[in-house]
């Protein structure tokens, strides 16, 4: 028989692997990922910081643990480069994998902003562990870089703002909105959230965009579209996300804003599953529609290719 394979580490992938072994403790499983493959909560990636906690604290269980907890093969570090949902077949570079069923839990890419200036290559994101573990290092680096500019004043841009304050350092956050978090609360309370954080230090920019990160010896100068200069050691881009849709894409799979699915969370392909941050469900993406794992046919999944 075939693996079931799952591409994606993250709490979408290693879950409904949970939930499957469930229900068939022996049917063959692999999990693929292009991360580190540890378990941990990714939420936890923006509210670590005040807690002083370094990468190795946020992960729960290694890859190697999670392999043995799920009787699977976990293959980290891994990028799959096509797939071939007719042959049912998965390749890494010259590497071709069967597959009987495949589970597509790839997440989301953070949006670049088009950025000008001699150091916008060195405008950070995080969005994994590995990522947290460039901005841990980079914050301590010679003592310690206090001062981050963060661009967007979204859920994730607000908690950052929030984390390193409370872990003593100075946070600007930049926005074109009027107010944080403007999409998830009433005036209200994006009001209090900006007052909150204020308190603590957080400086906000709102009304106006980043145009241009540029290199002023050992400092990034910030410029702002209304001409305002924000002198910082970091510069952390919290915009969004978008789903990551190539692979899917170049296998001729239905994709929208996201990977199509229906209510079984399956694709244009039957034996093709997808769920978390990549997936889009009747014109929805994932946070929207509150889906879970628990909404595979897991029951159904353990076939012969």
């Amino acid at each position: 028989m075939n693996p079931i394979i799952i591409l994606g580490s993250g709490l979408a992938g290693y879950n409904v692997a949970k939930e499957l072994r469930k229900l068939d403790r022996d049917v063959p499983l692999t999990v693929i990922t292009a991360d580190s493959g540890s378990f941990y909560s990714k939420p936890m990636l923006s509210n670590a910081l005040a807690g002083k906690k370094p990468p190795s604290a946020i992960a729960l269980n290694t890859p190697e643990q999670m392999a043995t907890q799920l009787n699977a093969t976990v293959r980290a570090k891994t990028r799959v480069t096509a797939l071939s949902p007719a042959a049912h077949t998965a390749n890494i570079g010259d590497e071709t994998l069967a597959y009987s069923k495949l589970v597509l839990a790839l997440g989301a890419d953070q949006i670049r902003l088009p950025i000008a200036g001699d150091a916008a290559n060195a405008i950070i994101t995080v969005n994994d562990l590995d990522d947290y573990g460039r901005f841990h290092a980079l914050l301590n680096d010679q003592g310690g870089k206090k001062r981050v500019a963060i661009i967007g004043a979204g859920l994730i841009g607000s908690e950052f703002a929030n984390d390193l304050a409370v872990g003593g350092h100075h946070a600007e956050v930049v926005d074109i909105a009027t107010q944080p978090l403007g999409r998830l609360l009433p005036p209200q309370g994006s009001d209090m959230v900006r007052d909150k954080l204020q308190a603590l230090g957080v400086v906000w920019h709102f009304g106006t965009g980043t145009k241009s990160v540029d290199r002023n010896g050992s400092e990034l100068k910030v410029t702002l579209e209304n001409g305002t200069v924000i002198n910082a050691d970091i510069v952390l881009s919290a915009v969004g996300l978008k789903p990551r849709v190539a692979l899917a894409q170049a296998a001729g799979l239905k994709v929208n804003r996201g990977i199509v699915v229906n209510r079984q969370l399956q694709t244009s392909s039957p034996d093709i599953y997808t769920l978390g941050d990549c997936m889009e469900i009747e014109g929805l993406d994932r946070k929207s529609t509150r889906l879970n794992s628990s909404h595979i046919p897991l029951s159904r999944m353990p076939s012969s290719a």
